[in-house]
């Protein structure tokens, strides 16, 4: 498989802070779908801004693409607010074949926008117009950045369904905090935390060095009562990780013994990707 992307020891320093500081290597290969996750801060989309060529940094990245051959869709993608809708597609596909173009609107649902100003799109639309026009330019590699924000939960998941559908032969690098929409797609995890490359690898060997059983979630409050479960914080709770059903059945009653409320939580991504980063109890803390 061909190789088209190699970053070893880098580091990026802004201000004297090491912003990005990775000791590990990373190989990516044509057609692989990469889950970039970490919480807020911790340097994604800094890491991806560094693969473009925005950031200064020290180390290797060795890229087999082009510029040409690259499709973005960041949260922030700038158009000039007075265009309409279906004056931005003719200026971006004026040499794609029209039929392509017709296509790409009626499978992102775009012609109740074509008469709207670029200005007056919610978050969600302008995402939506940012992702056709993108994919219709046929690129070899996308980088992703929350490319269903603004979206609720069924039209996330029609949105991601069309993007796997156009990108099964493309390398993708996808930033998202929507854990369940890399479940069946991303091949490889890159996690992240503080800047730090902790994990990267297949998303079947992740899985497998992190196993556990289930994560049981509480309030901050009973974060004292629970100190004999190597609780861990996330945002206004705890979470208890358990490694298999014996020692999940017994912190479920240690909890109801003492009257605490609680929550439980099946295995997946997120929850592995809680275990990684919170191994060591204390180590780290979440935030979302």
């Amino acid at each position: 498989m061909e190789e088209v992307l190699k970053i070893k020891n880098l580091n990026v320093i802004i201000n004297n802070n090491h912003i990005l500081d990775f000791k590990k290597e990373i190989k990516v290969s044509q057609g692989d779908k990469i889950a970039i996750i970490g919480h807020n801060g911790s340097g994604k989309t800094t890491l991806i801004n560094t693969i473009l060529g925005k950031m200064p940094y020290k180390g290797v990245i060795k890229k087999n693409f082009h510029q040409k051959d690259i499709g973005i869709v960041f949260q922030d993608n700038n158009y000039n607010e007075l265009l309409k809708v279906k004056e931005l597609i003719g200026l971006i596909t004026s040499n794609i074949k029209l039929k392509d173009t017709n296509k790409t609107i009626e499978d992102f649902e775009l012609n109740s926008l074509l008469n709207k100003k670029i200005g007056n799109l919610s978050i969600g639309e302008l995402q939506r117009v940012t992702l056709a026009l993108v994919l219709l330019l046929d690129k070899k590699v996308y980088f992703f950045d929350e490319l269903t924000s603004g979206l609720d939960y069924v039209k996330r998941m029609e949105l991601l369904n069309i993007v796997k559908k156009k990108t099964t032969d493309k390398t993708v690098f996808y930033i998202s905090h929507y854990f369940e929409e890399f479940q069946s797609w991303a091949n490889k995890i890159l996690v992240i935390d503080k800047g730090r490359l902790v994990f990267f690898g297949e998303i079947e060997v992740f899985k497998e060095k992190y196993n556990h059983y289930s994560l049981i979630k509480t309030s901050k409050d009973n974060l004292s009562k629970c100190k004999d479960m190597s609780p861990f914080i996330i945002g206004d709770q705890i979470g208890i990780i358990t490694l298999n059903q014996k020692e999940h059945i017994g912190y479920i009653k240690e909890l109801e013994n003492n009257e605490i409320n609680y929550m439980t939580q099946n295995r997946d991504i997120y929850t592995t990707y809680l275990y990684l980063i919170n191994k060591e109890p204390g180590k780290s803390e979440v935030r979302e």
